[in-house]
């Protein structure tokens, strides 16, 4: 029988495309079988690779956890990443996890998670990630209302940034939340300490970092208002409690001042006046006729 003539007698398209099939995997068998071994050999090498090298397992787990829509999940499955061997992707999958967790306002867990974060962060040699874990960390803070601890760890960042060019993002996003939180400290030191920080952003320019700089920039311009408000206030109180002392040392002086003592003499004593004795006449009597 040729290779072209049909299995089948029924007609039929279905048929006559399986009959069609039948004939050219006659011909072309070896192709296929080839194709069948290189696939075979892929998957093989692949799976080889993913077992020697963690950042490729730990890459593809955290590939699919961040495509998880359920936020329950996505956060069961960063901590599975995050809780697996050393590599960046576990240190990203923590950083990721503690968002979840300021989100969720679990400021317990997000501290916890943020530690685990900066230390595994640490034990690498990424400076960016480094730095990114730190940031997190003071986002923590700052959520729970400790400025003073929020402002500290923004200011660490800046400081281990450097003027490195790598680390630029980094470096302002420390500025920002260093200000943010020292304005909301509302002291006088603090906000002046927030202007020393900001005051260099306003001669950047950088596209990539626009909408950053139009921030620091307003945070700074409101700032300097705040301050100028305060100093105005307290030259009026100072104004006042000057205008209260000085009230009092008048008052107090005026009352130093002896009194005048009253006069013992004011005229000369007048005599009583004497009364009538009694029994006298007031009137003579009239003549009794005789």
């Amino acid at each position: 029988m040729s290779d072209d003539a049909p299995i089948s007698s029924y007609s039929d398209p279905i048929y006559d495309r399986l009959d069609a099939f039948g004939q050219h995997l006659r011909r072309q068998w070896p192709v296929y079988v080839l194709a069948i071994v290189l696939v075979t050999i892929t998957t093989v090498v692949v799976a080889t690779v993913m077992r020697n090298r963690p950042d490729a397992t730990a890459a593809a787990e955290f590939s699919l956890a961040i495509e998880e829509q359920d936020e329950a999940k996505r956060a069961e499955k960063l901590k599975q990443v995050g809780a697996g061997t050393k590599s960046a992707f576990r240190v990203i999958a923590l950083n990721e996890l503690v968002g979840l967790k300021l989100k969720a306002n679990d400021l317990a867990a997000a501290r916890t998670t943020a530690e685990e974060a900066v230390a595994a962060a640490d034990a690498g040699e990424d400076a960016h990630l480094q730095l990114v874990t730190r940031l997190s960390q003071a986002a923590v803070s700052a959520q729970a209302g400790d400025y003073p601890a929020a402002a500290e760890a923004y200011r660490k960042v800046v400081t281990r940034a450097g003027s490195t060019a790598k680390l630029a993002a980094e470096r302002l996003a420390g500025q920002l939340g260093a200000a943010q939180a020292l304005a909301k400290q509302n002291t006088s030191a603090s906000r002046q300490e927030a202007i020393e920080l900001l005051e260099p952003l306003l001669t950047r320019s950088d596209e990539s970092a626009r909408h950053l700089l139009e921030l620091g920039t307003g945070l700074y311009w409101r700032l300097r208002r705040e301050q100028a408000e305060a100093a105005l206030g307290g030259s009026a109180t100072a104004a006042a409690a000057a205008t209260s002392t000085t009230a009092a040392a008048t008052s107090a002086s005026a009352a130093s001042v002896p009194a005048p003592a009253a006069s013992t003499a004011a005229g000369p004593a007048q005599e009583p006046a004497v009364p009538a004795a009694a029994g006298t006449a007031s009137a003579a009597a009239p003549a009794t006729p005789k």
